[in-house]
């Protein structure tokens, strides 16, 4: 990774940060992350039994946050893994927070006021996600956003 140094120099009555030096830096990353403990087939849903966690450095690929064991679990296979495989978010459909035809609790909050309601999902998402959901007795769709599993806050 190439990194530019600057450093904090007087210039023109003010303090500016000006490049002092271009460095090559290799980085070693260690992180907790998890590991098939078989080979699991592509398509299969991924159970706990599936994984181990690990740490070890990794030597290459995205610096992006391994994925959480909540993450996983439930998730599918998107490629055969084999044992002792790492696992990435790009191998594994990650499990919806909300999946489409389930209750959820729908929070909607109005000044210091939260009201909260089970509702249904029509569409299924991820943390972040909008989604679609629909009260059961007046059949009236909102809009929400998924803020974690099975629970949704309804955008105004």
């Amino acid at each position: 990774m190439r990194v530019l140094l600057r450093a904090p120099m007087p210039r023109a009555g003010t303090t500016a940060l000006v490049p002092v030096a271009r460095r090559t830096v290799r980085l070693r990353v260690q992180v907790p992350h998890w590991h098939t403990t078989h080979a699991v087939a592509r398509g299969t849903a991924v159970t706990e039994g599936d994984l181990t966690p690990v740490r070890h450095v990794l030597t290459n690929g995205p610096l992006d946050p391994p994925p959480a064991l909540a993450d996983l679990v439930g998730g599918a296979a998107l490629r055969d893994l084999a044992a002792d495989a790492c696992v990435t978010a790009r191998a594994v459909t990650p499990m919806p927070a909300v999946r489409a035809g389930e209750e959820v609790v729908a929070v909607v909050r109005m000044g210091g006021l939260e009201v909260r309601a089970a509702l249904v999902a029509i569409d299924a998402g991820r943390p972040g996600a909008r989604v679609r959901v629909r009260h059961p007795e007046s059949k009236r769709t909102l809009t929400a956003r998924v803020v974690g599993r099975g629970e949704v806050e309804v955008e105004r």
